[in-house]
């Protein structure tokens, strides 16, 4: 299959590794980053004919005009959408109701997007390459890792805010932390999943449909609250041998939803 991937191609964004796993499943992806190029829909008709895809892939490309989603001739167009409803969904609609098929990695985009155009629901997954087990201390109690939106800012004084964490340093930070805290909108960003991949104890709002994945208590455990981050932190503190019980079921738990099972869903389901 012959895939033409339009996204953002710098050293920490996912699509690199999206594009490796695309690659080792045997397709072969022509990558065009489009914050890079200034792609037009005449230049990528152009480029499309040139080339004869199976499938052009758009990862969000908020940037981008509408109308490149429907100038691809003959290829499947696939809108991969991995943002919650938000202020970048206005644009993004209108890309998803010109697509082929849509996947959504946040449950709450996903409900919304099905209502008008063919939604599926996604895992974004964790690169298997760079998030994995590290030998390391602990040398944090509790840590988040991710901007301070929202209400986030409200929960700071809880924990130690890591930021510029990305790849290997990411994985060692989750390896470092006793208690890693995720903060959810709408659904599981792939933070949970790198997490729980790099071996981590995740605790972590309650996002839609989280018991078809993984079980409470079991896999991950979950908070409602400021009160109830506070009494479960000092719980988990506390009982180590029941985290680290939940943090080794939580890795196997997760290791289906890595990078390889995003590209055979995007390459199998999309023809």
């Amino acid at each position: 299959m012959k895939i033409l991937f339009l996204g953002v191609f710098s050293p920490r964004s996912t699509n690199v590794s999206q594009y490796q796993a695309l690659e080792r499943i045997g397709c072969e992806v022509f990558a065009v980053d489009f914050r890079e190029n200034h792609v037009t829909p005449s230049g990528l008709a152009a480029q499309c004919k040139v080339w004869n895809p199976d499938l052009v892939l758009f990862s969000k490309c908020n940037e981008l005009d509408h109308e490149v989603m429907d100038v691809c001739g003959g290829a499947r167009t696939v809108y991969w959408y991995m943002d919650p409803v938000n202020g970048n969904w206005a644009p993004a609609v209108e890309k998803m109701k010109l697509a082929d098929v849509v996947y959504c990695n946040i449950w709450d985009a996903y409900e919304a997007a099905k209502e008008f155009c063919n939604a599926h629901h996604l895992h974004e997954g964790f690169d298997p390459l760079v998030d994995r087990l590290r030998m390391q201390d602990h040398f944090y109690d509790v840590t988040f890792m991710g901007g301070l939106h929202g209400n986030r800012a409200e929960y700071a004084d809880c924990f130690e805010h890591l930021t510029g964490r990305y790849g290997d340093d990411h994985a060692r930070a989750v390896a470092a932390s006793k208690i890693n805290l995720n903060f959810t909108n709408g659904g599981a960003s792939d933070r949970v999943y790198k997490i729980m991949a790099a071996g981590g104890f995740l605790l972590t709002e309650y996002w839609p449909h989280m018991e078809d994945d993984f079980w409470q208590g079991d896999d991950l455990a979950t908070f409602e609250g400021k009160e109830d981050l506070i009494e479960k932190i000092a719980y988990y503190l506390k009982y180590e041998d029941e985290r680290k019980t939940i943090a080794a079921n939580g890795y196997l738990k997760v290791q289906k939803f890595n990078r390889t099972a995003w590209a055979k869903r995007i390459a199998e389901d999309a023809i």
